[in-house]
């Protein structure tokens, strides 16, 4: 499946590289709210947990197939705590529509993750939904996709945020918040921005987290946020209003110069 491959480059270097022979390839028509959680070490994606109300263990996502229960029963989430690989997650959990955002914000969490190893290593994590609409979006719109992060770590923490206007689970959009996190231990939080065109339609919100750890015993605690939201523009008709009435205030300065 490439996309279980792109996936796991996406997250390992942050969108920075994708590996060979995945871009251009047609997205899978998958639908759902999605978590992952994988030590790159290991073959295959460790943890797939679907939303209760979009499937159960083995349903087909982009990543692969679902493999782990969601311990939420509520619409808009998705939890797991349990081992992945050579790391322990605590707690780990997933927020979406319909429990976070409105009509007028898309928003997808990851909260409550500690993360502790058992030896040196890379935990990824991927969160992905569907099906976004906002108010007012339209082909001549804007959208400011932001991506906020902070927590303490013991090795470092990455992120990344994209906007996907082909509506599909893992897209990687042509919108991106770009990377933040930590490079080294101790505090850190991060917030970054951009805008861009958007959609016509429905579309899709993924976030990738990677926690690097150089030995055992290191801890990990973070919380993630990716928002997205239309930023108001002025419409035609009133740019067109607003720059005649410059001109003539600006006409009118000119005339009566002379006049004097």
């Amino acid at each position: 499946m490439y996309r279980v491959q792109l996936y796991r480059s996406v997250v390992f270097l942050l969108g920075l590289a994708i590996v060979s022979g995945v871009i251009g390839a047609t997205p899978e028509a998958n639908a759902a709210f999605v978590m992952t959680l994988d030590d790159v070490n290991t073959s295959g994606v460790d943890v797939i947990v679907v939303d209760n109300t979009d499937g159960s263990i083995g349903t087909s996502t982009s990543a692969g197939y679902s493999n782990k229960y969601d311990l939420s029963s509520i619409d808009g989430i998705v939890r797991y705590s349990g081992s992945v690989g050579n790391f322990s997650v605590q707690i780990t959990t997933a927020l979406s529509k319909p429990f976070v955002g409105n009509p007028a914000l898309a928003r997808i969490d990851v909260t409550n993750v500690s993360v502790t190893a058992s030896a040196a290593g890379q935990l990824a994590i991927g969160v992905t939904d569907t099906g976004f609409l906002l108010t007012g979006q339209e082909l001549g719109s804007s959208i400011q996709l932001t991506n906020i992060l902070g927590g303490t770590t013991d090795g470092s923490v990455n992120s990344i945020g994209y906007l996907g206007g082909n509506n599909q689970e893992f897209e990687i959009g042509s919108l991106s918040t770009g990377a933040i996190g930590s490079s080294a231990p101790g505090s850190f939080s991060g917030t970054s921005s951009k805008v861009g065109d958007s959609p016509a339609e429905a579309f899709a919100l993924s976030e990738f987290i990677s926690v690097t750890h150089t030995g055992a015993g290191q801890i990990t605690t973070f919380t993630k946020r990716l928002e997205a939201a239309v930023v108001s523009v002025p419409e035609p008709s009133a740019t067109v209003a607003l720059s005649l009435a410059l001109l003539g205030i600006a006409g009118y300065y000119h005339w009566d110069r002379k006049r004097s």
